[in-house]
C-alpha cells in the first residue's frame, strides 16, 4: 500500500475534477445513511451470509467507496450499517486475502488497506472503472459472517481520495530467512539436512519434525557411505577431537529414528560437541564402534550442555571399545533431565556405562534401563567411571562384565568407579561381576560421599570387596541402605560395603549375602574408618568354598583391623559382632523387636544417636525396623 500513499494526490484528470472527488469524500463521512442507500442501487447487490453458525438478522457491512490502482494496490472505506460492533478480520478479494483484527463500532466506518490484488482484481491501462467483488469475514456478537459484495470501484493513477491518516493496514506475516543465529535458526526436517549440519559447526538449529534415518543410511539409501552410515557431526582424527560443534540444536521433543552408523571409532549423532544439546530424542539408534574412541547414542564426546535428550537401541562394539555409554561415551560438560535405554555389547572394553562411559561433570534427574554386556573395567549401570556429581538419578541396568584374559575391576549398579559425591541415587539392577575385585550393587569403589541413596541390586561373581551398596569404600556414606541378594560371592563381602577404609553414620543393612570368607551383615572388613549409628539384618553365611571360617564371619562386621564404632547394632543368626572378635561398641539386639519402638535398649536413652522426626535421621515404624526419614 506504501505505492498509494507515497503518490502525490494528484488525481486523474483535470485539479476540478480533484476538488469534486474531496467534496464527495467529506461528505460520506458525515453522512453514512446516504452511502448506505448507495449500495442498493443496481450495480450493487450485497448477500450476507455466516460460516457455519447461520446469519445474524441484526448487523451488516457496506461498502461505501473504494479505489483501485494499476498495481493491484487498493483502499476501501466500509461502513457497519448496525448498532452493534463488529470485528474485521478478513477482506478477500480474487483470493487475495488481506488480514486484519480492527473493530468498527455500530453506525461508524473505518477506511482499510489491501495489497496485491492484480490476480484478483485489476485495472487495465486507461480503464476508468472495474467491477470486482469483496468477500468480507468479521464477528459479530460472537457469531463469524461473511458478505460478499460486488462492487464498481474507480481505477486511479496518482491519488486517492480518501483521509490516509485513518487508514487500517492489513497485518502482515513476517517471513523470517533461516540464518543459523539463535533468533532464527535453521530447522532440520530430514536425515539429509541433518547430515548437512557439518558444514556449519557453530550454526543454531531445531528440529522441525520427527526424523526417520533409517532408509537414508543403509544400504540403497543416500547416507550409506559404502556401509559407513551416517557421518556424525564434528570430526575427529586417531581417537581425539579435531573438531566440535559449538552450536546449538533444539529437538523441540521430536525424535530422530533409526541412524545408523558402522565401523568409526567416536561414534554418535555428534562425534564432538561442546555446545547445547535439548530437546532430543535418538530412538532405535545402531551403532558399531572401535576401540578409537568414544561412542555414545547421542554424543561420542560432550563438554557442553545436554538437556531433556534420549537414546534407545544398540551400541555394538567389532573390538574392545573403550569409554562407551548409551547416551554420551564421555562426559566433562553436564548431563541433565535425560536418559538412556541403549543395550551396549562392549567386547571386553573399559569405561563404559548405561548413560554416560566417563563423566568427570555434573549428572541430575538422569536414568538408564538398558543393559550393559561384556564389559570390562570401571563399569556402571549409569556411568562407567564418575569423578563428578551425580544427583537425583537411577539405573535398573543390568551390568555383566566379561572376563577377558584378565579380571574386571570397579563394577557398580550405578557407578563402576566414583570419586565425587553421590546423592539422592539408586540401583536394581543384577551386577555380574566375573570374578571381579570391588563390586558393588550401587558403586563398585568410592572415595567421595554417598548420601540418601540405596541399592536393592543382586551381585554376582565378585572376588574381593563385594558389598550390597560399595565394594570398596575409602569415602563417607551416611543415611543411605541396601537390601541386597548375592550369588557366588568370594571374600571381603559386606551387606552395605566390602570394605570399608572410611566413614559409615546412619545407614542400615538387610536381605541376604553369601560368600566365602570375611563376610559381615554391615561391612566385609573393616580396615580404618568410623562407623556409627547403623545397624544390620542381613542374614550372612558361607559357602563351601574354602576360607570360610567362624574367625571371618560376623553378624555386623566379617573381620576388622582397624576403625572405630559406636552405637551400632545387628540382629541375624551370628553371635560375634566381628568374626575375629576385635569389636567393641557394637551390640546384638536380643530380639528383632528391639528395634521397633524407640523405648527399647536399641536406642540410646542418653544420648540421642538415633534422632527421630522431622528434618531427623530416622522414622520409627511400628512392628518393623526403623527406617530412614527420606524413605
Amino acid at each position: 500500500m506504501e505505492k498509494i500513499l507515497r503518490k502525490n494526490l494528484v488525481a486523474q484528470g483535470t485539479v476540478e475534477y480533484l476538488v469534486i472527488l474531496a467534496v464527495v469524500v467529506v461528505i460520506s463521512l458525515v453522512v453514512v445513511g446516504l452511502f448506505t442507500n448507495m449500495f442498493s442501487s443496481s450495480s450493487q447487490q450485497v448477500i450476507n451470509s455466516s460460516s457455519k453458525i447461520g446469519t445474524s438478522s441484526g448487523g451488516g457491512i457496506s461498502i461505501v467507496e473504494a479505489v483501485l490502482d494499476s498495481a493491484g494496490d487498493s483502499l476501501i472505506k466500509l461502513s457497519n450499517t448496525s448498532s452493534d460492533p463488529i470485528t474485521l478480520t478478513r477482506i478477500s478479494v480474487g483470493g487475495i486475502d488481506n488480514n486484519y483484527s480492527e473493530q468498527v463500532v455500530g453506525m461508524d466506518s473505518k477506511t482499510f488497506s489491501l495489497s496485491d490484488l492484480t490476480s484478483g482484481c485489476t485495472c487495465a491501462s486507461g480503464q476508468k472503472s472495474v467491477s470486482c467483488e469483496y468477500i468480507i469475514t468479521y464477528t459479530q456478537n460472537g457469531i463469524v459472517k461473511t458478505s460478499r459484495i460486488n462492487k464498481t470501484i474507480e481505477c486511479v493513477t496518482d491519488s486517492v481520495p480518501v483521509n490516509v491518516n485513518v487508514v487500517v493496514q492489513p497485518i502482515v506475516d513476517v517471513v523470517v530467512l533461516e540464518d543459523g543465529t539463535l533468533a532464527n535458526p535453521w530447522v532440520i526436517n530430514n536425515c539429509l539436512e541433518l547430515q548437512d549440519m557439518n558444514q556449519h559447526l557453530d550454526g543454531n538449529y531445531i528440529l522441525g519434525n520427527d526424523i526417520n534415518c533409517y532408509d537414508d543410511t543403509r544400504a540403497g539409501g543416500a547416507l550409506y557411505n559404502g556401509g559407513l552410515g551416517f557421518k556424525p557431526i564434528a570430526f575427529y582424527n586417531r581417537g581425539w577431537c579435531s573438531t566440535y560443534f559449538t552450536g546449538s540444536l533444539d529437538g523441540k521433543n521430536y525424535s530422530i529414528n533409526g541412524l545408523y552408523a558402522g565401523d568409526r571409532g567416536h561414534l554418535g549423532l555428534f562425534t564432538c560437541s561442546s555446545g547445547n544439546i535439548s530437546n532430543v530424542h535418538m530412538s532405535n539408534v545402531d551403532f558399531i564402534f572401535s576401540s578409537l574412541g568414544r561412542s555414545g547414542g547421542l554424543v561420542g564426546e560432550n563438554s557442553g550442555v545436554i538437556s531433556n535428550c534420549s537414546s534407545t537401541g544398540t551400541l555394538t562394539s567389532n573390538q574392545d571399545g573403550d569409554y562407551v555409554g548409551g547416551l554420551v561415551g564421555s562426559n566433562t560438560g553436564s548431563i541433565s533431565n535425560s536418559f538412556s535405554t541403549v543395550a551396549i555389547d562392549g567386547y571386553g572394553g573399559a569405561y563404559h556405562g548405561g548413560l554416560a562411559g566417563y563423566s568427570s561433570g555434573p549428572i541430575s534427574n538422569s536414568y538408564s534401563t538398558g543393559s550393559i554386556t561384556d564389559c570390562h573395567n570401571y563399569s556402571g549401570g549409569l556411568v562407567g567411571f564418575s569423578d563428578g556429581t551425580i544427583s537425583d538419578s537411577y539405573s535398573t541396568s543390568n551390568v555383566d562384565a566379561e572376563y577377558n584374559g584378565t579380571p574386571p575391576d570397579y563394577i557398580g549398579g550405578l557407578a563402576g568407579y566414583s570419586s565425587g559425591p553421590i546423592s539422592n541415587c539408586y540401583a536394581t539392577g543384577i551386577v555380574d561381576g566375573a570374578n571381579t575385585t570391588n563390586l558393588g550393587g550401587l558403586v563398585g569403589y568410592s572415595s567421595g560421599s554417598i548420601i540418601n541413596s540405596y541399592s536393592t541390586s543382586q551381585l554376582r561373581g565378585g572376588w574381593d570387596n563385594s558389598g550390597g551398596l560399595v565394594g570398596y569404600s575409602t569415602g563417607s556414606i551416611s543415611n543411605s541402605y541396601s537390601n541386597p541378594s548375592s550369588l557366588s560371592l568370594w571374600g571381603f563381602v559386606g551387606g552395605l560395603v566390602g570394605r570399608n577404609d572410611g566413614n559409615i553414620s546412619n545407614c542400615y543393612s538387610s536381605g541376604v549375602m553369601n560368600a566365602a570368607a570375611n563376610i559381615g551383615g554391615l561391612v566385609g572388613h573393616q580396615y580404618s574408618g568410623n562407623i556409627s549409628n547403623s545397624y544390620s539384618t542381613t542374614n550372612v553365611s558361607c559357602s563351601e568354598l574354602s576360607g570360610c571360617t567362624s574367625s571371618t564371619i560376623g553378624g555386623l562386621i566379617g573381620t576388622k583391623s582397624g576403625g572405630n564404632l559406636s552405637n551400632v547394632w545387628w540382629y541375624n543368626s551370628k553371635t560375634n559382632c566381628c568374626g575375629n572378635g576385635t569389636c567393641t561398641s557394637c551390640t546384638k539386639a536380643s530380639a528383632a523387636s528391639d528395634f521397633f519402638v524407640v523405648t527399647q535398649n536399641v536406642y540410646d536413652s542418653t544420648v540421642p544417636y538415633w534422632t527421630f522426626g522431622v528434618d531427623a535421621n530416622w522414622v520409627s515404624v511400628d512392628n518393623n525396623y526403623p527406617i530412614l526419614s527420606w524413605q
